[in-house]
């Protein structure tokens, strides 16, 4: 048998052992389960968001929507200073998120803490950036 194969030979307690780690632990490879209501699809589905983002909204039970609303409106950088969102994922890695609105011009400069060891910038489609950095 391939692995494919005995996937559907799963009995129920055994496809049931498989779906309840899922749910249990989504958030930890950085997926975030969006729920039909919210998505407008007939059933649940996963979205990658990155760890230190899924772990914070699955620990606050934060839809996409208010997590990007709470870093807009609280975790700004906003005249040279930050209230950044400090965020410990279940591995004991720390990170810092913050939202940079995007400038009028072509290009927008985003600060990064010096002692930063790994930062990742991604859009949010509203008109500015997230900004995650793990911190050392």
């Amino acid at each position: 048998y391939t692995i494919e194969n005995k996937l559907f030979l799963l009995d129920d307690n055994q496809f049931a052992s498989v779906f309840n780690w899922v749910f249990s632990n989504y958030y930890k490879y950085g997926f975030l389960m969006v729920p039909p209501a919210t998505s407008g699809e007939k059933y649940y589905h996963f979205r990658y968001v990155g760890v230190p983002a899924a772990t914070y909204m699955f620990k606050n039970n934060l839809g996409l929507s208010d997590f990007l609303t709470s870093l807009r409106d609280e975790h700004a950088f906003k005249n040279d200073a930050t209230n950044a969102l400090s965020v410990l994922t279940d591995d004991g890695a720390s990170y810092e998120m913050y939202y940079v609105a995007a400038s009028d011009g072509d290009m927008t400069s985003i600060p990064i803490p010096e002692s930063a060891l790994h930062c990742s910038i991604s859009g949010d489609n509203m008109g500015g950036f997230i900004v995650t950095v793990r911190m050392g």
